[in-house]
């Protein structure tokens, strides 16, 4: 739902003009199970399940899983392994190019638990995506180094481009998409976020309630 207008007292000092409010489903309290697979190009596939038990006396729960990959659209013609054991970073070890760019590998878990008695309802929810992903392509369309290099060294830099070009370097001519770049700096984007919500809610009667999230 769109929020006009101010919301700091809802929700913080950052929604001054208005905020946008996505309200996952709680348990519906009532038991099926649904599950889902479609496939795609470059190896991608998806599947989804989702689960909802029934109420067990005051409880009922949801549970839901997405599995989203695809392998990515172009070609890295060059790999190179970089030393990050060393660093002082906290997830040290040795990292490599990636040899496709422009995929990604996902997993999201959602998870929820309502109980609710009478005026008084608590819903708990936990959400996690752990995600590896590949930047997208760089290459190289049209080039000509005297334009901003002057004739004598932009010529020389010209040079060089025309031997990598000649060695293998791709070049997206038609200004398309290519099939294959050198991007041997692209590597692995590891990401992982979670939350937790709580939110208790009681009808004192008709005209008042009271929310805590």
């Amino acid at each position: 739902e769109l929020l006009r207008g101010p919301q700091g007292t809802l929700f913080g000092r950052n929604a001054t003009a208005a905020a946008v409010s996505i309200t996952t489903q709680d348990p519906g309290g009532e038991g099926h199970v649904k599950a889902s697979v479609s496939l795609a190009n470059y190896d991608g596939y998806r599947y989804e399940l989702t689960a909802h038990t029934p109420e067990l006396g005051p409880l009922s729960g949801y549970f839901s899983y997405v599995k989203n990959k695809y392998r990515g659209h172009v070609k890295n013609g060059l790999s190179h392994t970089f030393d990050r054991v060393t660093n002082a970073i906290k997830y040290a070890k040795y990292v490599k190019s990636s040899p496709w760019l422009g995929g990604k590998d996902s997993d999201s878990v959602f998870a929820s638990v309502k109980f609710e008695s009478g005026d008084f309802k608590a819903v708990y929810k936990y959400d996690r995506n752990d995600m590896v992903a590949t930047p997208d392509a760089v290459g190289v369309f049209e080039y000509d180094a005297r334009l901003g290099l002057g004739a004598l060294f932009g010529g020389y830099v010209n040079a060089i481009i025309d031997g990598n070009v000649a060695n293998g370097l791709p070049i997206a001519s038609n200004r398309k998409r290519p099939n294959e770049v050198w991007n041997s700096y692209n590597t692995l984007l590891e990401q992982s976020n979670f939350g937790h919500s709580l939110t208790i809610s009681y009808a004192v009667n008709d005209q008042i309630s009271i929310k805590n999230i």
